[in-house]
């Protein structure tokens, strides 16, 4: 049975892009503790309250894929049944698993806009991620596909970039790729 500890310490062993060439190591726990700072410095500057237990379950977002390891977007959302099966999956290993269980569906936990900027953060820390390898010369059809898959979701998230001014800034300045 899985904890909460235990699961934070194989986050490192949790490999993140499975199954595509990368140059870069990219681990669950870098993932997570990127996402969780990225939230917390994009919090102030866009207004979000948190406390705690809100830094938590962003800190903690992933700890299911300590069991079921990192399932990359393309395949979990490459239709409806997969999306289904994959959440079927995690239900199943977090029913499994009371110690982590509450980490299961953290948007019960937060609130309308907390979970905007959390996805907002998980996503940027992926297009930072992408980003550097793209500029390290890996340009395979994965990276940019995912590069795009990024910025196709800061607009969701985002209202289309009508919310999170400072993170938009940031991509801007800081990702800026120019059309790939």
């Amino acid at each position: 049975m899985e904890t909460v500890l235990s699961s934070i310490l194989k986050m490192k062993d949790v490999e993140r892009f499975n199954g595509t060439r990368k140059l870069q190591g990219y681990n669950l726990l870098e993932h997570s503790y990127m996402t969780a700072m990225l939230f917390r410095t994009f919090a102030s500057k866009e207004d979000v309250a948190y406390d705690i237990n809100v830094f938590d379950y962003v800190l903690c977002h992933d700890i299911p894929e300590t069991i079921t390891g990192d399932c990359v977007h393309p395949v979990k959302y490459f239709n409806e049944k997969t999306s289904d099966c994959w959440h079927t999956l995690e239900e199943e290993i977090l029913n499994a698993n009371p110690g982590i269980r509450r980490y299961g569906n953290i948007a019960e936990h937060l609130t309308e806009r907390q979970y905007a900027l959390f996805k907002m953060c998980d996503i940027l820390d992926l297009a930072i991620f992408v980003y550097r390898e793209i500029k390290l010369g890996n340009t395979l059809p994965a990276m940019i596909k995912t590069w795009n898959k990024c910025h196709e979701l800061f607009r969701k998230y985002s209202n289309d970039w009508e919310d999170f001014p400072h993170i938009k800034s940031f991509v801007d300045k800081e990702l800026n790729l120019g059309q790939l």
